[in-house]
């Protein structure tokens, strides 16, 4: 969906092999954001260029011996080493706590994240699929930037 003032996405996914994924794929500065999960951390973010707000929506499920981690990351669009902490800037009105970093293993974990006049201009997610045995794991992501 995009609007003037609104731009969202999302990906859905099920049984990932075991890694380490970004979200989502732009491709370059090209203003394109491709709705998948990409393992090279390089062209994996949302430009926040214009827009004063983030949301994430999440709902991860991971199997019996299976662990999902998902971390909000960000930086200074210079560096794109996505260092910078965002645990006080990631409000979950789900639970009512601030994190950036939110973990399935043998349940399914659910969050709507707010990013309120985002300092960063560079954010993705992180995803790190554990397995300890038979591969089981699905989940969706949506992302909506906003310009107040």
């Amino acid at each position: 969906m995009t609007t003037q003032n609104v731009y969202q996405f999302r990906a859905t996914f099920a049984n990932l092999p075991v890694a380490t994924y970004f979200f989502p794929l732009a491709v370059q500065d090209a203003g394109v954001v491709q709705t998948y999960f990409t393992p090279t951390t390089a062209n994996a973010y949302i430009n926040m260029d214009g827009y004063d707000h983030l949301s994430i929506q999440f709902s991860l499920t991971s199997g019996a011996a299976n662990t999902l981690t998902l971390t909000v990351e960000s930086d200074d669009g210079v560096t794109t080493t996505f260092a910078w902490d965002e645990t006080l800037g990631s409000y979950n009105s789900c639970t009512n706590t601030n994190a950036a970093t939110w973990a399935a293993a043998a349940t399914t974990t659910n969050g709507h994240l707010h990013l309120d006049d985002c300092n960063g201009r560079r954010y993705h997610v992180k995803l790190v699929v554990a397995n300890a045995g038979v591969l089981s794991n699905s989940g969706i992501i949506t992302i909506r930037q906003t310009k107040v």
